[in-house]
């Protein structure tokens, strides 16, 4: 065989989450990798950052959930890099590896500046003489497949390990220089409820809005950011430097209520007498959802004209979407206990 290519999935949903975006692409190619997914990534949290820093939101899933269900492997060097690639990708792995970023064409940093980051090998083709990538940023599109040159693959290997390796050490167990990933089977593919329902339960942190490392997780992370803002108007302003940062996590919020609202119909879709309960639970996310939209609106909204009346409107905003799903967490709870305890009567 002079070419092959694995499966891949080119929309995960965690874009802004790259170490698990690019495992997605991996486990969402298959079948159960959906009722996988489904019971993960449930909960947001929220770190403040200190005077003058933007909060950080983060999905709350460490990195080792992917453990039997993925095996990373660091790669030795043997025969040469593009050997070890071809060859895992003929034992139906796949390659993670680090390039920098300012060294590839279509790229939105080809040389503009350094940006060491990671991309996904999922396939070869020595007749066109090029390896078949996942990357982000790549020709105009946030995530995207592309083609990637044998020649420059290997240089560009090289020139991350001779002048990156020990800059970008803390990448190691990320996958940072190269890393081998194949499934692991069996899988475990079934919906697992019990995960989620612990998940909410753990969401119900609420942060002390006067430290600076305040830390809320859940519908929590509304009420906090409601804070924040509403402090911003009295404090303010939010510094340019810090819009980068608030259109991320407005982004990620973004990608939080479409899982939940994926999660919802995926649990409908599965059957049982009390689809109305869901029903319910999905309106007040949709409510959430749309509330976070007219936040992002105003988010921008300020970044053009700097208005700090703004800040008690997008407050308002998250303190709407704080009472929304503080209902909904609960009701979702009740939901799986019911459908567990189902079975006896």
């Amino acid at each position: 065989m002079n070419q092959r290519q694995l499966p891949v999935h080119l929309n995960p949903g965690l874009s802004t989450e790259c170490y698990h975006n690019y495992r997605l692409s991996i486990l969402l190619a298959f079948p159960g990798g959906e009722s996988w997914a489904h019971s993960h990534f449930v909960n947001l949290t929220v770190r403040g950052q200190g005077d003058g820093y933007f909060p950080m939101v983060r999905f709350e899933e460490h990195l080792d959930i992917y453990d039997g269900m993925l095996e990373e492997q660091t790669v030795e060097c043997g025969a040469g890099w593009l050997d070890a690639v071809r060859q895992a990708v003929d034992e139906e792995a796949y390659m993670l590896v680090y390039v920098n970023w300012r060294h590839i064409p279509g790229s939105r940093y080809h040389g503009v500046r350094d940006m060491v980051h990671e991309a996904l090998v999922y396939g070869y083709d020595d007749e066109r003489q090029c390896l078949n990538v996942i990357g982000f940023d790549m020709h105009g599109k946030m995530y995207s497949p592309f083609q990637l040159d044998y020649t420059l693959f290997e240089a560009e290997l090289e020139r991350v390990l001779q002048h990156e390796l020990h800059q970008q050490r803390w990448f190691a167990y990320y996958g940072f220089p190269l890393v081998r990933i194949r499934r692991l089977l069996p899988w475990r593919d079934a919906f697992n409820a019990q995960a989620v329902f612990f998940a909410l339960d753990r969401g119900s942190i609420r942060s002390e809005q006067a430290s600076e490392s305040a830390y809320a997780a859940g519908c929590y992370v509304n009420e906090y950011l409601g804070g924040y803002f509403l402090r911003m108007h009295q404090e303010g302003p939010i510094g340019q430097g810090e819009f980068g940062l608030w259109n991320i996590l407005m982004h990620k919020m973004a990608q939080h209520k479409r899982l939940m609202l994926q999660r919802i119909d995926y649990m409908r879709q599965q059957g049982g007498t009390r689809e109305q309960e869901l029903l319910r639970i999905r309106d007040f996310y949709t409510k959430s959802n749309a509330c976070l939209s007219k936040a992002r609106s105003m988010s921008l909204q300020y970044q053009r004209s700097c208005d700090r009346e703004l800040m008690p409107l997008i407050s308002e905003m998250f303190r709407k979407m704080f009472e929304l799903e503080k209902r909904a967490v609960p009701m979702l709870k009740e939901y799986l206990v019911r459908q567990r305890l189902e079975a006896f009567g």
